[in-house]
């Protein structure tokens, strides 16, 4: 099987990382001599099952920053001014069944990450799923890290920057799909998604990976958390300190 990659570009630089990048979207910041979403499309560029790249933003900036060798098996098309709208146009102007929904800041994405996510989450048979990495793992690369974590009764977690989720999944969206996408960096209110009995498991430390799924199951949505070993899809850039702890990994990261 393959997938068109949806490369999420459209969030403007109006963060913390401001202070230090003057640039107006994200996407744009400079890494290395790139922008961030360069090293992002280059990654899925080199995948095995990745058919087309499809990056969402402001089309006019993308298509002069990614330079003359674009596209790379795909398309630019215009953002609009919301992260589920932005990846509603990308499956609307996707060939491909199947989505692999990328956010443009984890520059250290490489190709066989990606091709290795996918084969797990072909393997589980569900319609959506979703990476998480160990605290363990986000630190062991990155010691400083600042991330939001989740304890769970399997383990302390993060979540990944990307998401497989079948065609009809994304033009099926419900109301519930996006209160989870606006909730995706606060814990407390993910847990207070999945109802009362969630939040005591949660407060108690009984919270399992497992249960969750059983709960998305009952609410509608095949989904699946696959663990991942790789810290680099859990680690977005979003603030100054987030740029410097890329560049200093980038010293022992291979170069894509």
């Amino acid at each position: 099987m393959k997938v068109s990659a949806i490369v999420l570009a459209g969030a403007s630089n109006d963060g913390k990382l401001k202070e230090s990048c003057p640039q107006e979207h994200e996407a744009l910041i400079p890494l290395g001599g790139r922008p961030l979403v360069d090293w992002v499309v280059r990654a899925l560029a080199g995948s095995s099952v990745v058919s087309e790249i499809i990056v969402v933003g402001p089309k006019k900036e993308l298509t002069e920053s990614l330079g003359a060798d674009w596209p790379l098996k795909g398309k630019i098309v215009q953002a609009a001014d919301s992260l589920l709208g932005n990846m509603k146009l990308g499956g609307q102007a996707a060939c491909e069944e199947h989505l692999l929904v990328v956010t443009s800041d984890i520059p250290l994405l490489k190709a066989e990450t990606v091709d290795k996510f996918m084969k797990s989450a072909w393997e589980t048979g569900a319609s959506i799923c979703y990476p998480i990495v160990s605290q363990e793992n986000i630190c062991a690369m990155f010691p400083h890290a600042n991330r939001t974590f989740i304890k769970l009764k399997d383990g302390t977690f993060t979540g990944g920057n990307l998401i497989y989720m079948e065609r009809k999944s994304l033009e099926q969206t419900s109301d519930l799909f996006e209160q989870v996408i606006a909730a995706r960096k606060k814990p407390w209110q993910l847990v207070k998604i999945l109802g009362s009995t969630f939040i005591f498991a949660f407060l108690f430390g009984k919270l399992t990976i497992a249960s969750i799924e059983k709960r998305a199951q009952e609410l509608g949505i095949s989904a699946r958390g696959i663990i991942m070993e790789e810290p680099e899809v859990g680690f977005d850039v979003d603030k100054p300190q987030d740029l410097a702890a890329i560049e200093k990994a980038l010293e022992d990261f291979p170069l894509q």
